[in-house]
Order: structure tokens, then C-alpha cells, then sequence
């Protein structure tokens, strides 16, 4: 039986494949130009004035994810983002799913509701998203993957937060 989600995961890698492909050029580029030994384009100067700023340059979000953060920042996300990638396909399936770290979380989605259509054989189009929030918050607490669905982690609110205590969604604290 074909695992859909096998397919997200191979799409995932491909779209971060090219966008680390794209930042190994471009610093290769830049290097070269700043040594003498290519001329220094409009793009290359740009980028450079952007890591100078701790800005991710324009070059790279062309092909990169959602991101507001600083270079420094965007660096260790993507970092973890790979690792996270990189232990699903050597480790397999993970317990829980970091949703914020694909670039395209709704094939995650797609791919969920497919899996579950293929197994109860039921049309993909009659189904719907379910959730309940747990009382494990970390994703190390999380021993095995549910029987049907998936753990997702990585949810972040803004402008609320949620009462663990009361089990509902409250206003954010102060500060």
C-alpha cells in the first residue's frame, strides 16, 4: 500500500534540496566575486549587503519557506528543519510531526486524509480534520504514533495561548 506520506517526505526533500543547492551556489559566487575572480553582480551585492545585515538574502527566499526571522535565526531553523527530515528517512515515521517545519504543510494534510482513505476505503473527499489537544507538550514525551492520524507539534498562537490547566484557548499573558 502506498504511503502518502512517503510522498510528502519525498517532496519535502526535493524542495529543500534546491533551496540548499541554490545557498551553496550563491555563497560559492559570492566568494569568487569578492576574491576578484568573477564580477560582482547586482544579485551577489545585494546578497551580500543582506548577511551583512543579518537579513536572509532575496536569492535564497525565492526558493525558501515562510520565514520572518534574521539570518542567524533562519540558519538554525533550517538547520533543524533538516535534521527533523533527515531523521524521518533514516528513522522512519516520526512519533510526532513537526508542522511548522515543512514548507508545505498542507500536502502534509492531504497526505493524512489519503492514508486514511486508502485504509478504511473510504472517498478522500467525504473526510474532514479532527484534532484534541494532549497533555504532552513536548515531543520526547511521545512514545508511539496514534493508530490512525498523526502527533503534530510546532503550532504556535499569536495573540492567545493555551490554558492546559482549563483545556481551552485563553488571551496571552502580559508581556
Amino acid at each position: 500500500v502506498l504511503d502518502s506520506l512517503d510522498v510528502v517526505l519525498a517532496q519535502e526533500v526535493e524542495r529543500f534540496n534546491k533551496l540548499l543547492v541554490q545557498v551553496k551556489k550563491t555563497l560559492s559566487m559570492l566568494q569568487m566575486a569578492i576574491k576578484g575572480e568573477v564580477v560582482m553582480s547586482l544579485e551577489l551585492d545585494l546578497m551580500y549587503s543582506a548577511l551583512l545585515s543579518n537579513q536572509v538574502p532575496a536569492i535564497w527566499t525565492k526558493v525558501s519557506y515562510l520565514s520572518t526571522k534574521p539570518l542567524a535565526s533562519w540558519m538554525e531553523d533550517l538547520h533543524l528543519r533538516i535534521a527533523f527530515f533527515r531523521s524521518w528517512i533514516e528513522d522512519g515515521h516520526p512519533n510526532t510531526f513537526w508542522m511548522s517545519g515543512f514548507f508545505f504543510p498542507q500536502g502534509f494534510m492531504t497526505g493524512l486524509l489519503q492514508n486514511f482513505a486508502r485504509k478504511y476505503l473510504i472517498p478522500i473527499d467525504t473526510l474532514t480534520y479532527s484534532f484534541k489537544v494532549t497533555k504532552k507538550f513536548q515531543r520526547q514525551e511521545v512514545e508511539t504514533p496514534p493508530t490512525d492520524g498523526c502527533y503534530i507539534d510546532g503550532l504556535y498562537m499569536d495573540g492567545a495561548r493555551w490554558d492546559a490547566e482549563r483545556e481551552y484557548i485563553a488571551d496571552s499573558r502580559l508581556g
